[in-house]
């Protein structure tokens, strides 16, 4: 798992890693393995900060922060970007 995560930060070096979604692919690939749940929650707070080279304010971007707070315990700021990220989906 380590060579994987090791191949993951490599790659979003590279200019094609400077997007919301190779960003919140990231984290979510640590997510579905609750490893580096740290490196997950800034790689997904990146994907959902306009202000970020990269960063959207898009719904599966601000979803991504919130269950990533969810897998750490921190479950009232999850509940806080949810409701966020609501304001940002389609149906």
């Amino acid at each position: 798992m380590k060579d994987q995560f090791e191949a993951i930060l490599s790659e979003l070096k590279m200019p094609s890693g400077f997007t919301w979604e190779s960003l919140t692919n990231a984290a979510n690939w640590c997510l579905s393995r609750n490893y580096e749940l740290p490196q997950a929650l800034k790689w997904a707070k990146l994907s959902s900060d306009p202000n970020s080279w990269g960063g959207d304010q898009s719904f599966t971007a601000i979803n991504t922060t919130a269950n990533v707070l969810t897998a750490l315990g921190r479950k009232e700021e999850a509940e806080v970007e949810m409701k966020r990220a609501v304001n940002f989906g389609t149906v």
